[in-house]
């Protein structure tokens, strides 16, 4: 379903119009974020359709590998290049050695509602 909106695009809401209207500044002095989220220098309008077929693509791509194409291959690059063009230290290595550890939440009720917390790791 995420693709369809990528692909095909979707109706700017007012308060999205908004807050996207803000921070066309901030988005202009990124080439990426400019070329991806800005139409001609400029933020959507209320109602405008806005299409993100980079999105849709990337989406396309996760869908069909899984996480595996976030961590691997093109996109790990595209992810590193961005970040270390930004200043950062991020190398598509380290996307391809990243690891995760699953925990079992911690639950409790309260006033009717079941609050759930991530337990504190022990370290390794």
């Amino acid at each position: 379903m995420l693709i369809h909106y990528a692909e095909g695009g979707f109706p700017i809401a007012p308060r999205v119009a908004k807050d996207w209207a803000q921070n066309v500044e901030k988005l202009k002095k990124n080439d990426i974020a400019s070329a991806n989220l800005l139409k001609n220098g400029a933020s959507p309008k209320v109602g405008e359709r806005f299409h993100m077929p980079l999105l849709a693509e990337t989406l396309r791509e996760v869908a069909m590998k899984g996480s595996s194409a976030i961590y691997e291959g093109a996109i790990a690059k595209d992810i590193a290049d961005t970040v270390q063009s930004l200043g950062g230290f991020l190398t598509q290595e380290d996307l391809g050695n990243a690891s995760v550890d699953w925990a079992d939440l911690i639950s409790t009720e309260y006033q009717g509602h079941t609050l759930h917390e991530i337990p504190q790791m022990a370290k390794v």
